[in-house]
């Protein structure tokens, strides 16, 4: 614990400017996806209640669920952390960063729609302990993909340095990736085994 936080504040003084950016994309998100909240069907109510109570407590089987979750999360990690590599890759960065906030906040109010007052408890259950490392890890690959693409910027504008080398830059920054990918199998794992008893749970009662 003495170790992670002094790496913690290391890195947060490090990337200071990409997490505010990145950090501020997305609670507007997650405002957005609040206000978005008012034009919930009750359809979209009675698919929460289902995919809760029936699809994933009955239907799911851990192992080809585990598997399914970490091979999609990774390659959606990939691909964000590829953005990088594009002139365009802060925008799209954002944006990704800005959907997952719309989709976290519309959930949320979904929750309490279908479930009123337990629909907290709900979000505390089943929701952050689903979406709690995956965002930690997009969070962490956007502020590395975003540098990496705004060191590009810099470099075709000419204001980089001479010595500027992009492997240099990719290399510095593999560990914050690694560590990414870690987070996603532990979120794998957490979804299906954790989680679902969690929904158990949730579902019994009243």
């Amino acid at each position: 614990m003495k170790t992670i936080k002094p790496q913690l504040k290391n890195f947060s003084d490090k990337h200071k400017n990409s997490i505010n950016f990145l950090l501020i994309l997305l609670i507007f998100g997650m405002i957005t996806g609040v206000l978005l909240s008012r034009w919930i069907s009750s359809a979209d109510v009675e698919r929460l209640s289902s995919y809760l109570l029936t699809t994933v407590i009955t239907s799911v089987e851990p192992q080809s669920f585990f598997t399914s979750q970490f091979v999609t999360n990774i390659l959606f990690m990939l691909a964000v952390f590829f953005l990088g590599f594009s002139l365009a890759g802060i925008p799209l960065i954002g944006f990704v960063v800005f959907t997952k906030g719309v989709q976290i906040g519309f959930s949320c109010v979904l929750y309490v729609l279908t479930y009123q007052l337990k629909g907290v408890l709900g979000i505390l259950l089943t929701l952050i302990p689903q979406i709690l490392f995956d965002l930690i890890a997009l969070f962490l690959v956007s502020v590395i993909s975003t540098e990496i693409s705004y060191a590009l910027i810099q470099r075709c504008l000419g204001y980089s340095r001479s010595d500027f080398s992009l492997i240099h830059l990719i290399n510095s920054r593999l560990n914050v990736l690694i560590v990414s990918l870690l987070l996603i199998f532990f979120s794998a794992w957490i979804k299906s085994t954790l989680v679902i008893r969690l929904m158990e749970i949730f579902a019994m009662m009243e």
